[in-house]
């Protein structure tokens, strides 16, 4: 293909770029001498010719200006091309001025050498302009014009993009209108395509027939005004996709395999958010750190927060060998530099775990093992409860015996007035280990959040899968809402709220708006570029046992305390004397040898009076 024959190597531009400084200073001499050189001169000639280009050489090496796609030449690299002529010029007039103090004479006119910048300049810029033009051309008559496309965000990755699409049409676009909110470039023509009006003149735009698709090129836009303009295309049935920054790019060129639809994790993103770097630097630097579940979803990226902290130890620990093992050729791949043992453990171990405190003292636990799935969670109490209850009641009472400096306990937001077993094992185990607070030295400090997108077993995932194979997407009831929140930003506030504990808090996240799960699977369907309901049936299967219609983050009869932290607030939650719950969990224990359910049940729903057991019928 025609591509391909013009994907010129880097040699092949440097040694063009060479030759035309070879060819500028020559043309310098004869503008000179008006084309009739003195005798004499050639030998001066040589001389200078073979060390301005080994000048040259040396700054075209030193600033890579070779190494920018020709085809795609912009100002920026006519400004590079610029500055590289005019440093080897500079450099060569300082060697000029050094001979003539040295031997009383120049080594070449400055007038020449004057020349030579200006001719060097020119010469190297027509001719990436040339090759540029000669490609669009040649490109028009190889092949045909791509899809019409709209790019929302006029910047820089935006601009040569579009000018990549045009002179490279395998790529398979062309822009045919940008979308800005600045109202100072509406109207305006940048990189021959006009610049139009926002959402006012995107919906017009969209119900044009040569438009196929939006491409989002602004990483800044704030995430509603994304959420807009993604449903206005969606609705218009267009496909939506990223244009990935210029930074990225291979080689300086845009590739068809680096554009890709949106991803609806982007559309579910919020504002970054702010941490306090200083506080929990002083938090977790040099302090030896345990984590349980550190091979899961939400403990594997705990993890990797925690290192950019410089910690002086980390204990990761987990049940599943084939995720521990691949946590741990993660963390080998990125030259962690901080001692790391891999524990292959359970946490209602008790010998084990006792080993593990005695061997290594911790300073800091952030405990985020768990049994999470609620359906399973439902078949299996026993297993739950020994999990989330025993396993955390073993964990707080060794940090509270062997002195460690702060326990942090990673719960969720089905322990408000939970209706399933997994919420009341997690609300009782919150419950004690707020308990504990009040008679250790320890710090104890619960964090509480809802569905993080992408971990093991969630929704998104699971949607992407049936998807791909344009199997029915299951929805449990058409009215069923989640609040969603990604992985990295959950463990940010983790961290965040874990170095500002005092002791016994519940912290809560502002998880953002509930999402309603139909309107997430029709968006992920319409994102795939095919039409819900057609292409991939949704399927309504009714309630699981546990499961709610929508999540609470604060039950009824919570409050909140605000903190300096605009997205963590301090949950008011009542909570039962440490040796009450002490009794109630021996009597649960008794259950659990029998495996009895009913008694399971029985007994969570005495320590846990909020706790109601959906009735549910499919």
């Amino acid at each position: 293909m025609f591509t391909k024959s013009l994907n010129t190597p880097r040699i092949i531009i440097l040694f063009g770029d060479i030759l035309i400084a070879a060819g500028s200073l020559l043309l310098a001499y004869l503008l000179r001498f008006n084309f009739v050189l003195p005798e004499g001169i050639t030998d001066q000639i040589i001389l200078n010719l073979e060390l301005l280009i080994f000048i040259r050489i040396c700054c075209m090496v030193l600033f890579k200006s070779y190494m920018g796609s020709v085809r795609h030449t912009a100002v920026a690299d006519i400004v590079k091309m610029s500055m590289v002529a005019f440093a080897g010029t500079s450099i060569f007039g300082l060697a000029n001025v050094l001979f003539y103090q040295s031997g009383g004479a120049f080594l070449v006119p400055f007038s020449v050498l004057i020349m030579d910048l200006c001719l060097n300049i020119v010469a190297l810029t027509s001719s990436r302009i040339t090759v540029k033009y000669i490609w669009g051309y040649r490109s028009k008559i190889a092949l045909k014009p791509g899809k019409g496309a709209l790019v929302f965000g006029v910047t820089e990755s935006a601009i040569v993009a579009a000018r990549a699409f045009k002179f490279d049409h395998s790529l398979g676009y062309r822009v045919v209108g940008f979308i800005d909110d600045d109202k100072g470039i509406h109207g305006k023509t940048i990189a021959g395509t006009r610049v139009y009006n926002g959402l006012s003149d995107l919906q017009l735009l969209l119900s044009k027939n040569d438009v196929n698709c939006l491409f989002i090129s602004d990483k800044d836009i704030p995430k509603d005004r994304l959420q807009q303009v993604v449903d206005l295309a969606l609705a218009s049935k267009k496909m939506v996709m990223r244009i990935p920054n210029a930074s990225q790019w291979l080689n300086g060129n845009i590739s068809a395999s680096q554009i890709r639809t949106l991803e609806i994790e982007e559309l579910l993103e919020r504002d970054p958010i702010k941490l306090d770097y200083w506080k929990i630097s002083n938090f977790i630097k040099g302090k030896t750190v345990l984590v349980t579940g550190a091979a899961g979803s939400i403990g594997s990226e705990i993890v990797r927060q925690i290192a950019e902290f410089a910690p002086s130890k980390l204990i990761l620990v987990d049940a599943a060998e084939t995720a521990l093992h691949d946590l741990q050729l993660e963390l080998h791949d990125r030259g962690l530099q901080v001692d790391v043992e891999f524990i292959l453990a359970n946490i209602r171990n008790e010998k084990r775990m006792r080993h593990l405190f005695e061997s290594f003292s911790p300073e800091v636990v952030f405990h985020a093992a768990a049994y999470k799935h609620v359906p399973l969670v439902e078949l299996n109490p026993a297993e739950a409860v020994l999990t989330n209850v025993m396993g955390t009641r073993l964990l707080a009472d060794l940090s509270h015996e062997y002195r460690v400096s702060r326990f942090v306990f990673i719960s969720t937001d089905k322990a408000v007035n939970p209706t399933s077993v997994m919420g009341a094992s997690k609300r009782l185990a919150e419950m004690y280990v707020q308990s504990l607070n009040l008679f250790s030295d320890t710090t104890f400090v619960t964090t509480r959040f809802g569905n993080v997108m992408g971990s093991n077993g969630s929704v998104i995932p699971r949607f992407q899968k049936l998807i791909s194979l344009r199997r029915p997407i299951t929805i449990t009831h058409p009215e069923i809402t989640r609040f969603f929140m990604t992985i990295p930003e959950a463990c940010q506030l983790v961290l965040e709220a874990a170095a500002m504990g005092n002791g016994g808090e519940v912290y809560v996240f502002d998880m953002g708006k509930p999402v309603k799960i139909l309107d997430l699977a029709n968006r992920m369907v319409l994102l795939s570029g095919l039409e819900p309901g057609k292409d991939v049936p949704i399927v309504f299967t009714g309630l699981r046992p546990g499961e709610k219609l929508y999540e609470e983050l604060l039950a009824d009869s919570e409050n909140t305390i605000q903190t300096h932290h605009p997205k963590i607030f301090i949950a008011k939650v009542a909570g039962l004397e440490l040796d009450s719950l002490q009794k109630g969990i021996s009597s649960l224990h008794d259950c659990l040898l029998n495996s009895d359910r009913d008694c399971i049940i029985s007994n969570l729903r005495f320590m846990v009076p909020e706790y109601a057991p959906a009735s549910v019928t499919a």
